[in-house]
């Protein structure tokens, strides 16, 4: 039998994990908590590189089983595995093993280290589950444990307020997301009488659906998307999930929640192909979410947010590439960026562990205290700048020129703006922690290079942040293209590429004659309260929120309180009256009922002991009253 054919067992094995972390809590040893988590990422990356091997060519395999039967509904679970499949699960095993690796060292003295790689598991494993099923029904269900996974990660040190806010916030927001994801099931239903994705494709192919209502399942299914994969407005939950764990949060920014939206739109593509307005919105919504991410980065002085804000703008760019018409230039970016922003997170770790803080401004010159993570985060960052020849530049070259061969300008000059403005920021970000003067030269002085099972992730990753992005190059000979289908690959625009490449250069120029060399004064471009404060008050979207939909809801929950006060009221006195009837019926009952019948008791008995005493049992008693009773008697006749 096929390999392939067992595809549905992977996600089980991170569940298992799970289920005996939760099961087990603290009498399971912290050695088998971690070897059970990071052998089962183990086995799954091990299915997930055989998968690659085996669905070449084309090669696919999936089954299906009935799952609810009701008359004439049949809906059916099941899993498929092809090449989109194959490199969404290389992704997230790679990455998830890394995180879980280099957590040993992060999360070593944590009281509740056992319960993070139980979560860690149930997060993989619902990822899993979302890039396996061959259908909305069971992506949905998969994308909704998902959902609660983030919230147990970003809430995991729950006794901190900010983190148990978060948790919160990005549950309800996500879930506003979700909501059009329900209704687009709803709607595929309905036009095409299925769930899953091929009989869905052969009913639009065949033209058996067809029209607006097939536009207005794929935008709600982007709705769903924009929420897990923070898209413009729905964006505003990820810079707070910094609250949880950093290895979490790289495992949320790399390769699971945050890809899953992207992977929803490349998974229903054909859905957004068969209506050219879907697409349109999908490249203009991640156009203004790349820009937008990018501008609020360059004002953030906390590592953390720094490349919280560069996931938002990043995920942008792969929604503008797949609204420009090229699925393979948005995966593979997802790919590329997987890599260096795992790389990113987990270099920011190494910093905070060494340094107790996350704020750039309090950094400074540990290039020479931690060389490794140093190296490592240069690779991260420039990959992300997209600097020649590293990952990141051959996938934003790539989305640059699908967006020139689109049509739409627009789309070529915010991917341009883009670039410069990530360039910047990193060079900003990277040049304040390793290479300035100490800010705090007592702090810096303690740091210290963290432990090699936090470092050799950073490595490892750093080689492919390197390295990813030849797989869809001339000189890889865009094999990855090749890999999903698409064979034809257009020619670099070596105009459009120079003009990328230099803008990112006078990023990094900028951002080292600002902060290094000190020619331009240090956050100059801070200095304007027009460029200021929209950037630091976050263009006011947490505000309009705050504003629009937070403040009426409480408003409304607390009129509903004041109004469930008075029903309330009004119960409580229905009740204190019936209490009051019931004790003076209670009283009338004791006194009035009981005492009658009791009292009429009370008589009999004593009328009876009274009699009694007629019955002595003494014989010259009866002669006596005998006697009496005769002169009685002749007494009363004899007149």
């Amino acid at each position: 039998m096929d390999l392939l054919s067992y595809g549905w067992t992977i996600p089980l094995f991170p569940l298992v994990v799970f289920a005996v972390v939760l099961a087990t809590g603290r009498l399971l040893p912290k050695g088998v908590s971690v070897g059970l988590g990071i052998a089962a990422q183990a086995f799954v990356l091990a299915f997930a590189l055989a998968a690659v091997a085996l669905t070449q060519h084309g090669h696919s395999v999936g089954a299906s089983m009935p799952w609810i039967t009701v008359g004439g509904f049949e809906a059916t679970v099941g899993f498929q595995i092809d090449s989109l499949t194959a490199v969404m699960l290389v992704v997230v095993s790679f990455v998830s093993l890394l995180v879980q690796v280099y957590s040993i060292g992060y999360m070593e003295h944590d009281e509740r280290f056992r319960w993070y790689y139980g979560a860690i598991s149930l997060f993989t494993a619902s990822m899993l589950g979302v890039v396996l099923a061959d259908g909305w029904l069971l992506m949905y269900m998969c994308w909704e444990v998902m959902g609660l996974s983030s919230y147990l990660l970003i809430g995991f040190w729950f006794e901190k307020p900010e983190a148990a806010a978060a948790a919160k916030k990005a549950f309800m927001v996500t879930r506003f997301g979700d909501v059009g994801f329900a209704l687009s099931l709803v709607v595929v239903w309905w036009g095409s009488g299925t769930f899953e994705f091929e009989g869905t494709r052969h009913a639009i192919e065949s033209g058996a659906w067809a029209g607006p209502a097939v536009t207005v399942a794929a935008l709600l299914m982007f709705m769903g998307a924009m929420g897990k994969s923070a898209q413009f407005p729905l964006h505003v939950w990820l810079p707070d999930a910094m609250a949880g764990p950093t290895p979490g949060s790289a495992l949320i920014h790399a390769a699971t929640m945050v890809a899953a939206g992207v992977y929803l739109v490349a998974r229903s593509y054909f859905m957004f192909e068969a209506g050219t307005l879907a697409l349109s919105i999908v490249g203009t919504i991640g156009t203004i979410t790349a820009v937008m991410g990018a501008l609020i980065a360059l004002a953030q002085n906390d590592i953390k947010k720094v490349l919280a804000y560069s996931t938002i703008s990043q995920l942008g760019y792969m929604m503008l590439a797949l609204g420009a018409g090229s699925l393979v230039a948005a995966m593979f970016h997802l790919v590329t960026h997987a890599f260096f922003k795992a790389l990113l997170f987990l270099g920011a770790g190494s910093v905070i562990h060494a340094t107790h803080t996350q704020d750039l401004r309090e950094m400074g010159g540990l290039w020479r205290k931690m060389p490794w993570t140093c190296a490592t985060w240069v690779i991260g960052a420039l990959s992300l700048a997209g600097i020649p020849p590293l990952a990141g530049f051959w996938s934003k070259d790539e989305i640059l020129m699908v967006a020139m061969h689109s049509g739409r300008v627009e789309l070529v000059i915010a991917g341009v703006l883009t670039a410069g403005l990530t360039a910047f920021y990193m060079g900003r970000s990277t040049l304040m922690a390793f290479f300035v003067k100490p800010a705090d030269p007592e702090r810096a002085a303690h740091a210290h290079e963290s432990p090699m099972v936090m470092t050799a992730p950073l490595a490892v990753l750093a080689i492919m942040a390197a390295l990813a992005g030849l797989f869809n190059s001339p000189v890889g000979g865009y094999v990855f293209g090749k890999y999903l289908g698409h064979h034809e690959a257009a020619e670099p625009d070596l105009i459009l590429m120079g003009i990328a490449v230099g803008v990112a250069a006078a990023g990094i120029a900028l951002a080292w004659t600002m902060y290094v060399k000190r020619f331009v004064e240090p956050d100059v471009h801070l200095r304007p309260r027009a460029v200021s404060v929209p950037l630091t008050g976050l263009f006011w979207i947490d505000r309009i929120y705050e504003i629009a939909v937070v403040r009426p809801i409480m408003a409304m929950a607390a009129w509903s309180d004041r109004a469930d006060a008075v029903v309330d009221g009004v119960v409580r006195a229905v009740g204190a009256a019936g209490l009051a009837a019931s004790r003076g019926l209670d009283v009338f009952d004791h006194k009035v009922v009981d005492g009658a019948v009791n009292r009429l008791g009370e008589s009999v008995v004593e009328s009876g002991w009274r009699t009694r005493k007629l019955q002595t049992g003494n014989v010259q008693t009866y002669l006596w009253l005998l006697a009496f009773s005769v002169v009685v008697l002749v007494a009363v006749f004899a007149r």
